[in-house]
């Protein structure tokens, strides 16, 4: 079988690497990755190295509309997608379509980010497969894929207290939080930024403002670009602190 994970942003990787390992174990079949072309060279660059990393054919194009024209004319037997932007553009007849959400939580987008193109919605839970049924769109409840992953990982015994501070993008607590980002002694603080603090010229600035306020304080790190995938920090922590991010809610 012919599958295709197709990509919005890297961010959603972490929701579909369970499904691509599971995949990998029960069957021979042709795996492919894609990713929009619109995203920043850091995030391209660090997407090509995850599909060489997990053995998946990168379907590329020089410009956004090549690359969904490419895709389409694969004729993938199954798409994988993270949000509907894409999808009418690159599915072909045959092609079945399954929605795996890279976050969950409050957002009305849960119900609205969709399309009758999406054949099956993968959810956490029967609440929510129950609201989308009701609304016409087949849904399934296999709890969330990205945590499939958390007993695979290592866990820490932490010599110090070790905190995660993962602020969500919008609205943010983290500007109003940067001021007290001070030294505390016995804990040592992780801060793991949203995806866009590294993409997005209006969130890269902030997260500069963030790096000289503790460029002197030794306990507390930045967590780099390259390690998007929050889950091996869960493990780590023993406190974890947000605002509105779906973090909460894993």
């Amino acid at each position: 079988m012919k599958i295709l994970f197709e990509h919005d942003h890297l961010y959603y990787l972490p929701q579909f690497e369970p499904v691509i390992q599971k995949l990998k174990m029960t069957g021979k079949h042709d795996l492919f990755g894609s990713i929009n072309i619109s995203v920043p060279k850091i995030e391209r660059d660090l997407f090509d190295f995850e599909m060489n990393r997990l053995g998946l054919e990168n379907v590329h194009g020089n410009f956004e509309p090549q690359r969904r024209q490419i895709l389409k004319e694969m004729n993938f037997d199954l798409i994988f997608v993270g949000n509907k932007s894409s999808l009418s553009s690159i599915k072909s007849v045959n092609s079945f379509s399954v929605m795996i959400y890279h976050g969950i939580g409050l957002k009305q987008s849960y119900y609205s980010d969709l399309t009758k193109d999406m054949d099956l919605i993968c959810v956490e839970s029967d609440e929510r497969k129950a609201i989308l049924e009701e609304k016409g769109f087949p849904a399934v409840s296999t709890g969330f894929t990205k945590l499939d992953g958390f007993d695979s990982i290592e866990k820490y015994k932490n010599e110090k207290v070790n905190v995660l501070y993962a602020p969500t993008y919008f609205p943010s607590s983290l500007q109003k939080t940067i001021p007290y980002l001070n030294p505390i002694n016995g804990l040592d603080l992780k801060i793991k930024l949203h995806h866009f603090y590294w993409t997005n010229p209006t969130y890269i600035k902030i997260r500069l403002l963030l790096e000289l306020a503790i460029q002197a304080q030794s306990n507390i790190e930045i967590i780099q670009f390259e390690h998007y995938n929050i889950l091996p920090f869960y493990a780590k922590a023993d406190l974890m602190i947000s605002d509105i991010s779906s973090t909460l809610f894993e």
